[in-house]
């Protein structure tokens, strides 16, 4: 629950392109259940998107080994390139 107070009392909340992906993968797995389209939900909630960039891959190349998982690797890496919470 800390989480969702923090996003929702910031002035920018971002979701990366990698969160978005994964969301994508488990519906059409049918792991998921979404109504609606994600980039709209995305808009309605104030959500700004989070390119992935090469300096994103470099710092997730460079985490230690006990992010073995390469999407949590990158959800690491972005906010630490790029300043985040």
């Amino acid at each position: 629950m800390a989480a969702r107070k923090t996003i929702a009392d910031s002035a920018r909340a971002y979701v990366s392109a990698a969160t978005v992906r994964e969301i994508a993968i488990k519906i059409a797995l049918g792991r998921l259940e979404f109504r609606g389209k994600i980039a709209e939900q995305l808009a309605l909630n104030n959500l700004l998107s989070l390119a992935v960039t090469v300096p994103h891959a470099l710092a997730a190349g460079a985490l230690p080994t006990h992010h073995s998982d390469p999407f949590d690797r990158l959800l690491v890496a972005q906010p630490t390139v790029k300043s985040l919470t």
